[in-house]
């Protein structure tokens, strides 16, 4: 029988409010639990630093297990603001979904750079008018500079914010860009969060000087209370350090190197787990898709790691190149070749159309690796496949 009448079921703010899932850099799914006080935290901290209010409309361009929704959809409901619901057809079309931002009057806008990019090349923005876009965060993965000066340009009304963080503690730094045109390249992850602290350690877990860098911990009220079912992984990410008064205090361990600048701010310097040894050398593999980003007739650009006919690590690369260029992939090796040292040079290159996708929006790198090695397979020489 239906009732008017709201269940009488105690929830405090330590029981769990959901679980995200997310596979992470290695493939292996993670289920995320986070408490009714952990996403408040992160909610509270959204609507206060983007200023959401009633009269805002967010979209919803990830999918619900990710941790844009709770952006997405929490942050929204706690200002008694609206969150346009984007269809996965909508979102496969960059001229439909930018039509669908215009005729919603979409205000709030966050998204890997992925999909920002996607409606810069794709979506017919100039014949769009846009003007009730006020915010722009991204988070997630690089934004080539050449493709956010160029969508800052088309969106001169909106204020952009890069945003890092992961699931398992939502955002926990943020830096808003700022309007002049010289941007630093790359962007700062910026200054932690006001609910959040950050600390950057050496491998011994010792706090690193101003100017040097380090793996970045975090802890906050936005800190997840571990990953379900899975004891072994809480005990390597969450750390306990020593507190005043004798107490301890629950650290999350990023993975990701970071450099503490004088002033504060943080600088993304790439995951522990994308640099590799390449005959001997360390190679960062975001410096090779730097490099070939660079190149005025790449669009987008991947870099991987696969092993070659001895068993020994190489650099690939995958692009996806410019329509109107006329530069083919051995030609760009060549101008990436001058850019980068010869060990970081990618082995292989193959050119496609498109880059398959995840849920959130992101490169499937996963994917992609099978795609390479598919490649060489098919063709010893894996240059200009595609």
């Amino acid at each position: 029988m239906a009732s008017d009448c709201a269940p009488d079921i105690p929830v405090g703010g330590l029981d769990t409010s959901y679980i995200q899932h997310t596979s992470g850099s290695t493939g292996e799914p993670k289920l995320i639990r986070h408490t009714h006080a952990s996403a408040l935290a992160f909610v509270e901290w959204a609507v206060s630093a983007y200023g959401i209010h009633a009269q805002d409309r967010l979209s919803n361009h990830s999918s619900h297990h990710t941790c844009f929704a709770t952006f997405d959809y929490y942050a929204a409901a706690r200002a008694g603001a609206t969150t346009v619901v984007l269809t996965p057809a909508a979102m496969m079309m960059p001229p439909t979904l930018s039509a669908l931002l215009e005729s919603e009057r979409v205000s709030i806008w966050y998204s890997v750079p992925t999909a920002l990019v996607q409606l810069l090349l794709r979506g017919t923005l100039q014949e769009r008018q846009l003007d009730a876009l006020r915010w722009v965060l991204f988070a997630g993965e690089r934004f080539p500079e050449k493709h956010l000066r160029s969508l800052m340009k088309q969106l001169p009304r909106a204020r952009f914010s890069h945003v890092y963080g992961s699931t398992e503690v939502n955002v926990c730094s943020y830096y808003h860009l700022p309007e002049e045109p010289q941007l630093p390249d790359p962007l700062p992850i910026g200054v932690p969060c006001s609910n959040t602290r950050a600390l950057v350690v050496d491998p011994s877990g010792r706090p690193v000087a101003a100017g040097e860098s380090g793996e970045l911990l975090v802890q906050g009220s936005t800190l997840m209370s571990g990953y379900w079912g899975d004891p072994e992984r809480n005990r390597q990410v969450l750390l306990e350090r020593p507190a005043a008064g004798g107490l301890s205090e629950r650290w999350y361990r990023t993975g990701d190197r970071v450099l503490q600048l004088p002033d504060g701010t943080l600088a993304f310097g790439g995951r522990e787990d994308r640099q590799v040894k390449i005959r001997g050398h360390r190679v960062e593999l975001d410096e090779v898709e730097h490099a070939l980003m660079a190149q005025d007739s790449v669009l987008e650009a991947v870099a991987l790691t696969q092993a070659d006919d001895e068993d020994s690590q190489q650099v690939s690369a995958v692009v996806v190149l410019d329509p109107a260029s006329r530069t083919d992939v051995r030609e760009l090796l060549v101008a990436v070749g001058r850019l980068l040292p010869r060990h970081a040079v990618p082995a292989s290159l193959i050119s496609l159309q498109s880059l398959p996708r995840t849920p959130t929006g992101k490169v499937d790198r996963r994917q992609l690796a099978v795609m390479l090695t598919e490649a060489a397979a098919a063709s010893p020489d894996s240059t200009g496949l595609g």
